[in-house]
């Protein structure tokens, strides 16, 4: 019964999302770096669709269950997945309109959100404080701007037990590419799962991330080293030069 209303919902694309979902207010004309027909769609505010494709959409419903815990950042088709689970998950989007719009989607699918609960709090706000811990799955699709996925994660990752999973969306975007890297070289995670170079799945294979010290990060010290070498080269050539 549940997969064919995730089938509808996939199929349906519903759009919950209005204009740009970061900020609070109005889109300022003239502030960003897309080219200009992007940057008009955006003004305009319409309605649209930013939900996550079909292959993660699958992932997350095969992944989770009734006895799971989850937590997402920002707020989607992924949030209604969650939901027809029933896993006890915590939704944290600061956008009112965009949760009320989701709700009403939900009503007509006769999709409940007992076990839910929506946090109406920016994140890095939201997940200092936020004490639970044993998370089974984290959905790391909030804010995009620099650097609130690394925040996100970072206040995440540790509530998340080991051979739990964190997701990261929209790995195109160069703050998340950041985490995504740096992740990919950190030996407490274990790259589980890539969509399309657009989202991707590590598992948590420690207990805990963060009694570590800089030198102890590969992906420091692999930049470290080669910054180093580079260094060198330059002042052999220097020496060189300089005598004769």
């Amino acid at each position: 019964m549940t997969h064919n209303i995730l089938r509808q919902i996939l199929d349906e694309r519903p759009k919950f999302h209005r204009g740009e979902t970061e900020i609070r207010g109005r889109f300022p004309i003239g502030k960003s770096l897309l080219n200009r027909p992007e940057e008009i769609r955006l003004i305009k505010n319409t309605y649209t669709c930013y939900g996550i494709d079909k292959e993660i959409a699958n992932f997350i419903y095969n992944y989770v269950n009734s006895e799971s815990n989850t937590l997402e950042t920002g707020a989607g088709i992924s949030t209604l997945i969650f939901a027809l689970k029933m896993s006890k998950h915590i939704v944290i989007t600061p956008n009112k309109p965009e949760i009320i719009a989701i709700k009403k989607y939900a009503k007509q699918k006769k999709i409940n959100f007992d076990n839910t609960t929506f946090v109406t709090e920016e994140s890095n706000k939201f997940l200092p404080q936020y004490k639970a811990r044993n998370l089974d799955l984290v959905f790391i699709d909030g804010k995009h701007a620099f650097p609130w996925p690394i925040v996100d994660w970072f206040y995440t990752s540790d509530k998340l037990k080991k051979g739990g999973y964190i997701i990261l969306d929209d790995v195109q975007i160069y703050s998340v590419t950041i985490l995504r890297d740096f992740m990919k070289e950190d030996p407490h995670w274990e790259l589980f799962k890539s969509f399309k170079d657009k989202t991707i799945v590590f598992r948590k294979i420690s207990s805990s991330i963060s009694n570590v010290a800089w030198h102890m990060q590969p992906y420091l010290m692999n930049r470290l080293a080669k910054k180093s070498f580079k260094e060198n080269i330059l002042n052999n050539l220097r020496g060189f030069l300089n005598s004769h």
